[in-house]
């Protein structure tokens, strides 16, 4: 029960970050917090140790994607959050589906949208999702 209740937030925040990311190309802070919670009341309910290691790795290699323009920042604050609930060992499997959504979602919005930015935080949010219930939902 509770395992879907996350699940749920996890998805209902998915599609907020699609809508705002898509129309506005921003993805806010309450966001980022809410997956924040999310991964923390996750922790606890799965009993497992939030990754810091490969959160605090994002974070470096992020900020120098986001220097040199090649990522934003929010997208980097999204994926250092859901980077908290992946394995070490998943971490492949989080880049690959990722990059896989990231390519649909850039086609799409090179054919269909006037803007060609590509809002990534869908693809990392989706990503996190598949990975989460992967680990964490499949089982239960």
């Amino acid at each position: 029960m509770v395992n879907n209740v996350i699940l749920g937030g996890f998805f209902l925040l998915l599609i907020t970050i699609c809508f705002t990311d898509f129309k506005k190309r921003e993805v806010s802070n309450y966001q980022v917090l809410i997956a924040l919670f999310l991964c923390v009341v996750a922790s606890f309910t799965f009993e497992y140790k939030l990754n810091y290691k490969l959160s605090l790795y994002a974070l470096l290699v992020g900020f120098l994607l986001w220097k040199i323009k090649l990522f934003g920042a929010a997208d980097v604050k999204l994926i250092c959050v859901y980077l908290l609930c992946v394995r070490e060992e998943n971490l492949i499997d989080f880049l690959f589906l990722m990059s896989v959504f990231g390519c649909f979602i850039g086609i799409f919005v090179l054919l269909f949208f006037k803007n060609k930015s590509v809002p990534y935080a869908p693809a990392i949010a989706t990503s996190h999702i598949i990975i989460f219930y992967e680990l964490y939902c499949k089982g239960l």
